[in-house]
């Protein structure tokens, strides 16, 4: 398990140096799955992409930061749900996700969140501590 997470790390190191550096950080994967947009386990989830991609992440760790997007004091896992349930049934602590901030009209519901201190621009990204739920 330990050389999982060490893979993980890795990957997002690249994935933080391919853009929006420093903007990705580790997240606690339950509060990512209190996040969650849909529960694949109940909303269509095809079990032979589902097996591939969860032998893809055990073998080489995650290759892409979860998307959270935020408006207004919410926020919703916008792309990672399948990792996360992987991440929820394989017992990895956190996954790295970063967050863009949308307009409110984008962000049809959400979890409460801790929220921004300052306004940030829509269409930014930035790190999900900045809205409480980081480190």
């Amino acid at each position: 398990m330990e050389d999982l997470i060490q893979e993980i790390i890795r990957n997002a190191k690249k994935i933080d140096d391919a853009g929006n550096k420093s903007k990705i950080e580790f997240v606690s994967t339950p509060i990512l799955w209190k996040l969650k947009k849909y529960d694949r386990r109940k909303s269509g989830l095809n079990k032979e992409k589902f097996l591939k991609l969860k032998n893809s992440i055990l073998k080489d760790g995650i290759k892409d930061a979860l998307l959270i997007t935020y408006a207004n004091g919410k926020a919703i896992l916008e792309k990672g749900n399948h990792r996360v349930l992987i991440g929820m049934q394989e017992k990895i602590k956190k996954l790295p996700a970063i967050v863009k901030v949308v307009s409110e009209k984008k962000l049809n519901k959400g979890v409460k969140v801790k929220g921004l201190k300052k306004e940030i621009n829509v269409g930014e990204f930035i790190k999900p501590s900045n809205i409480g739920v980081g480190k």
